[in-house]
């Protein structure tokens, strides 16, 4: 197994490391929103495409996504860094009025921290079926209904013409 990755760095574009998970649409979901050339390198992590030494340069914790901006030569990985480098490089979906800013920055770290991690193990128990599901995302069920309480009231004030980018922390769960 391994990744072939391109000693060719295509111009003005995202190289987007890749796998069909919740944490790879985001970035895909989000380089779309932000009109963005991307050029998608899949990473198989079901044969460990995440191991090679090739990938691990790119990513010492051996996760995707990673993206590599080819304007600049900056290498990203980590959703919530790669979902704000994009907002920056773009200049959309993160807030400029600081108070809407760091209400944006605060609902990533949270979805970071508490409902990324534990959806991401509600799927993996899910997939192996070895465990009571019902027990398995029940500490899901809370940081759901939160995220999308406060999602809600937070996109519906105008004058938000356009999603924030908190809104695509969670839309991959």
């Amino acid at each position: 197994s391994g990744i072939a990755i391109s000693t060719y760095r295509c111009e003005n574009m995202i190289e987007l490391y890749f796998w069909p998970t919740p944490n790879g649409h985001k970035i895909t979901i989000m380089l779309e929103e932000c009109g963005l050339d991307y050029k998608v390198t899949p990473v198989d992590i079901g044969a460990g495409d995440q191991f090679a030494a090739e990938f691990v340069r790119m990513n010492p914790n051996m996760r995707m996504p990673v993206i590599v901006d080819t304007d600049s030569g900056q290498t990203i990985f980590e959703g919530g860094a790669i979902l704000m480098y994009l907002a920056g490089k773009a200049g959309r979906l993160l807030p400029s009025e600081p108070d809407r800013y760091w209400e944006t920055i605060q609902w990533l770290m949270w979805q970071k921290a508490a409902f990324g991690l534990v959806a991401g193990l509600g799927h993996a128990v899910d997939a192996v079926g070895k465990m009571d599901q019902g027990r398995v995302f029940q500490p899901v069920r809370h940081p759901l209904g939160l995220t999308i309480q406060r999602v809600m009231q937070l996109e519906i004030a105008p004058p938000v013409a356009e999603p924030a980018c908190r809104l695509l922390f969670i839309f991959g769960w």
